[in-house]
């Protein structure tokens, strides 16, 4: 679409602070590593199961009173690897040949 991830995220937010979606899932990432995304609700619409046509919650928006927006954290909030320990680092030094003795030789 030609944007930044940030100018996408505060998109969404302007949206959910104006009550056109709304957040109904949070996102999660599995324990065997599948990451599921958040899912959203266009208030527009009629949901499955629900009764009625959709919230429409876009209609009690007033300025200076916006709803609350749902965040999604930070996959990575430590920083490298998600590892608060500093990583190691590649010391490359001289390296020692050594050698065995042989057996059955003197």
């Amino acid at each position: 679409m030609g944007v930044t991830p940030t100018t996408a995220a505060n998109g969404f937010h302007d949206l959910q602070r104006k009550g056109f979606i709304f957040q109904t899932e949070q996102a999660c990432l599995g324990v065997d590593g599948a990451a599921k995304s958040p899912a959203y609700e266009l208030t527009e619409l009629k949901m499955p199961g629900s009764i009625g046509d959709g919230r429409k919650l876009y209609r009690e928006w007033r300025e200076g009173r916006d709803f609350h927006v749902q965040m999604t954290g930070s996959n990575n909030p430590l920083g490298h690897n998600g590892k608060t320990k500093p990583r190691h680092r590649n010391h490359d030094g001289p390296v020692i040949k050594t050698m065995t003795k042989q057996a059955g030789l003197s």
